[in-house]
């Protein structure tokens, strides 16, 4: 116990950096030697996220940690690394406009095939448990809709299967519960405008719930944990998550959501039956708040909903 030098933190634990060095070792085989590269304190926070924002002297540490000849060079990562954006953009455009239930994709084709189940399924499947996180019973979500009419308790839920449009998560016909945690997140969701009335339930939590957290992959998956050869595979897998959870927060507009939604649907309907979980958690589209998609309702109690009548919408836009 003591003052930490790197976040100037007093009496707590510390630990003398040349203790952890070792564990980096395993990873140093992943950088590759570049004069155009990156030092590796900069790519070992971009891709591993490993450092805490406490952290007021970063650069210092990284040399305890690394070593000031090796964190002095530059390097790169494997192309299978730095390639998710591209690979992933390939894999949409092919779930979208070519092979919507069996892709092709040679980057993706074993890390999906859940009947093989190859060394790349088991490796992402272990990853995506660290993603694994708990809702409490008791804790409360909301789930908003905009409705000149009076709401119930029943009429709150999620929609009847035939009924049920493709959304974010949920194919057509197939039913899921969408909430948010925050009641203001619940009414910027169905994106009302100025005059509507909106009606809020609150949703409790029953029981626990298994939930796949993907606000932040690279925060919560930790790549030490993982053999030497396994890293860079890691680092891909890593980036393909962030890159979906991505996608499931960003705005689609409504007449491209049908098919903007195809590939999230593709992989929340692997990971629902991958990991028997009961959900996914992702960031809100709309800055504030974090969105759970609910593969069932049964586990949850739903309240009276509330009206509430919007009086401003704040718009904010960005050179196309």
């Amino acid at each position: 116990m003591g003052r930490c030098d790197f976040c100037r933190s007093d009496n707590v634990a510390t630990v003398d950096p040349d203790a952890l060095t070792d564990l980096f070792e395993l990873t140093k085989d992943t950088f590759i030697l570049d004069e155009e590269g990156e030092r590796p304190s900069v790519l070992y926070a971009r891709e591993f996220r490993i450092l805490s924002e406490k952290v007021r002297a970063p650069d210092k540490l990284w040399d305890a940690l690394l070593g000031e000849e090796f964190n002095s060079k530059r390097y790169r990562l494997p192309d299978e690394v730095v390639d998710n954006k591209r690979l992933w953009l390939n894999f949409k455009e092919e779930l979208i406009f070519h092979n919507r239930y069996f892709p092709q994709n040679n980057a993706f084709q074993g890390l999906f095939s859940v009947e093989g189940k190859s060394e790349e399924f088991y490796l992402f499947a272990s990853l995506v448990a660290q993603m694994d996180m708990v809702v409490s019973a008791g804790d409360s979500f909301f789930r908003a809709r905009i409705s000149d009419a009076e709401m119930t308790s029943d009429s709150m839920g999620k929609p009847p299967r035939d009924a049920a449009t493709g959304g974010r998560a949920n194919p057509p016909g197939i039913s899921y519960l969408y909430v948010s945690d925050q009641l203001e997140a619940s009414v910027n969701e169905v994106r009302p405008s100025i005059g509507s009335k909106v009606w809020v339930a609150e949703y409790v939590a029953a029981e626990d719930l298994r939930i796949i957290d993907l606000t932040d992959p690279k925060l919560k998956g930790s790549v030490l944990r993982f053999e030497e050869s396994e890293i860079k595979y890691v680092l891909k897998y890593l980036g393909l998550l962030e890159l979906f959870s991505n996608d499931l927060s960003k705005p689609v507009l409504p007449h491209r959501s049908h098919l903007e939604y195809v590939p999230t649907q593709y992989i929340c309907e692997f990971l629902k039956n991958v990991t028997k979980s009961d959900g996914i958690r992702f960031s809100s589209s709309f800055g504030c708040g974090r969105n759970l998609v609910l593969f069932d309702d049964a586990k949850l109690s739903v309240q009276h909903p509330r009206s509430f009548l919007v009086e401003n919408t704040r718009v904010m836009f960005s050179p196309a």
